[in-house]
């Protein structure tokens, strides 16, 4: 059964982008807010010393609930690309320099939009986009085709509920792939396209719904692993990729993540070499960080209280001191707080 939206101000789910925006040397916030009655991207500018400030918002069409910054046409810019759940488009925002975007261009998706990811998965040498459409039980693949346009839209079948996408860089072929976790059931669906036209699906157990992924190379071994957070077991499970191609075709650990987890970041906090694992939980205003062995293993999560409760996070260096931070966007939309990493 599809989880129910009624209220009118429901908010769906929340996303956050990290990246210098404005072109100041200074990484920034993009976040897609989720509420129905919000039709907009929230932008926080960074100020290279670990402060967030609100930076005003561009508009969107109906509820935006996923948002990726990165550049899309290769022309040194940050561009943005919004998956809309209430309007059923994905919306890209080229960047025009100086922190300024062209008007939105929005495509069609199927019904309910829930995540957004980017790659080049058909090896032309142009990015493509990634949307998984929750209501659809679908992942569409928009080709980038030149002359800032995406086109050839090619549908994949999903689970029922596709809730998240992550991009499988080292996926076993010569192009990326791309993983999609299901908000329902247990299963998480692997595509890749080998020969550029061609996509295949693999599925992979999980026994959890799956509200977020990050990839990473969690072993070292040179394939693309996943972690996922499920909600509902309050958990994060970490899936082995093996060299035929397959997530959990290898070993997989799982690991208690606070209360209701929403979000959760592959990077190295430690400098140690290895990748650790950040989760924010919504119920106990809290991060969780697990840090990595290097082998595929992670250690007890260590807690650190949040301001407020979290709905989303990044990372990126805030405050320009050469280590990696984390962003928690709360749940009131109103507050990005930075988590400092270790020195």
């Amino acid at each position: 059964m599809e989880p129910a939206c009624v209220e009118a101000s429901c908010q769906v789910s929340v996303s956050i982008a990290a990246a210098d925006l404005n072109g100041d040397g200074h990484p920034d916030i993009v976040v897609a807010p989720g509420a129905a009655g919000l039709d907009a991207l929230l932008v926080f500018l960074g100020d290279g010393d670990g402060g967030l400030t609100a930076a005003g918002s561009l508009p969107a069409d109906h509820q935006p609930v996923a948002v990726l910054a990165t550049d899309l046409d290769g022309d040194g810019h940050v561009d943005l690309a919004a998956a809309n759940f209430g309007a059923a488009t994905v919306s890209v925002y080229y960047g025009l320099g100086g922190g300024t975007f062209a008007p939105r261009v929005s495509y069609c998706t199927l019904p309910k939009p829930l995540a957004v990811v980017s790659a080049d998965f058909n090896g032309d040498l142009l990015t493509d986009l990634g949307v998984a459409s929750y209501g659809n039980e679908s992942v569409n693949v928009f080709a980038g085709v030149a002359g800032r346009r995406f086109d050839d839209v090619e549908t994949l079948y999903a689970d029922p509920f596709p809730s998240a996408l992550a991009v499988l860089p080292h996926a076993g072929g010569a192009n990326p792939g791309l993983a999609a976790g299901s908000a329902t059931d247990g299963n998480l669906q692997e595509y890749q396209s080998p020969a550029g036209n061609a996509y295949g699906s693999f599925f992979t157990a999980t026994s959890s719904s799956t509200q977020a992924l990050a990839a990473g190379d969690f072993n070292r071994d040179g394939l693309t692993d996943i972690a996922l957070v499920s909600r509902d077991s309050d958990s994060v499970l970490v899936l082995m990729a093996n060299s035929q191609f397959g997530l959990g075709s290898g070993q997989s650990h799982s690991y208690g993540a606070g209360s209701r987890p929403v979000g959760v970041v592959a990077v190295d906090l430690d400098g140690d070499g290895f990748l650790d694992l950040a989760v924010v939980d919504s119920n106990e205003a809290s991060l969780q960080v697990l840090h990595g062995h290097g082998d595929g293993t992670f250690a007890v999560p260590i807690a650190t209280p949040l301001q407020g409760a979290g709905a989303a996070l990044a990372t990126a260096d805030f405050n320009g001191d050469g280590h990696p931070d984390l962003a928690i966007v709360h749940a009131d939309l109103a507050t990005v707080e930075v988590i400092w990493g270790p020195r």
